[in-house]
């Protein structure tokens, strides 16, 4: 089974331990995983340790790997049977679940939203070095007197899912895919209130391709039908006892398609 590690800042503060809590708080180990629905929809934590280096304690999260919102954006899917309003609806979904737990996400937008890929599980490490085209660079000092066992010996570039993404959808498509709601790290308390200017702007972002665009920077405006016009004025109201909560907006005829309905295979 494929993870992915995150590893946090050396002693950075309470946030690096925080969002490990959060995580632990949100998926007890006596639930029950058919429970709420919102459930798979958000980050779950498969193990949590911490390693001591020159720097410092290092907190270390383990989680499923998952694609950022951007590449698949990138790749233009909207040519393949992946469902941007099914992602729409999940996010919602994971942000009900969230509040069902008394937990504000606190910074939400499409950084913050990403994706399972079953298939890259088909993948070997082998397969995937050949295809992620990982290159070191040394780390050297400005100076030679300041070389301090602190610095890594050598880094390496952010993977690139582009090639590794078309190849997999090419194979195996897009079956199994859901959206996720992703870092923990700057909110999860009521008293850290989210605005839903940002769920907004995260769901007209993903829904860009299924038909909510910007006419101009300047109006910041968006074109978009009726049916989704109104699930966004439930969410742009200035006053916050006015917004919508994520299971009420669930409920809008804009997701008429997508209800009921489930990625997992």
């Amino acid at each position: 089974r494929a993870v992915a590690m995150k590893i946090t800042v050396a002693d950075e503060d309470a946030n690096s331990r925080r969002e490990a809590d959060i995580l632990k708080y949100l998926f007890p180990a006596d639930s029950d995983a058919s429970e709420h629905p919102g459930k798979q929809h958000v980050l779950r934590l498969l193990d949590h340790f911490e390693i001591k280096g020159p720097n410092g304690t290092h907190q270390v999260l383990v989680t499923d790997v998952l694609v950022p919102l951007e590449s698949l954006q990138d790749m233009s899917l909207k040519d393949t049977s992946f469902d941007w309003k099914r992602a729409c609806y999940e996010s919602l979904l994971g942000l009900s679940y969230l509040a069902h737990k008394g937990i504000v996400h606190g910074d939400l937008h499409t950084s913050n939203i990403a994706f399972s890929f079953p298939a890259l599980n088909t993948l070997t490490g082998q397969k995937v070095a050949s295809l992620m085209d990982m290159i070191s660079f040394p780390v050297l000092p400005r100076r030679m007197e300041d070389q301090s066992d602190s610095l890594p010996k050598y880094l390496i570039e952010r993977a690139d899912f582009f090639t590794l993404m078309g190849d997999l959808i090419g194979k195996h498509g897009t079956r199994g895919t859901h959206a996720v709601i992703v870092d923990f790290g700057l909110g999860g308390d009521d008293k850290v209130l989210a605005t839903m200017e940002q769920v907004t702007t995260a769901l007209c972002e993903i829904s860009g391709i299924e038909g909510a665009t910007t006419i101009s920077p300047k109006t910041s405006r968006l074109r978009c039908d009726k049916v989704l016009a109104e699930l966004l004025s439930h969410m742009l109201r200035m006053n916050p006892a006015e917004r919508q909560a994520p299971e009420i907006l669930l409920n809008s005829p804009w997701f008429d398609s997508v209800k009921g309905e489930t990625t997992m295979p």
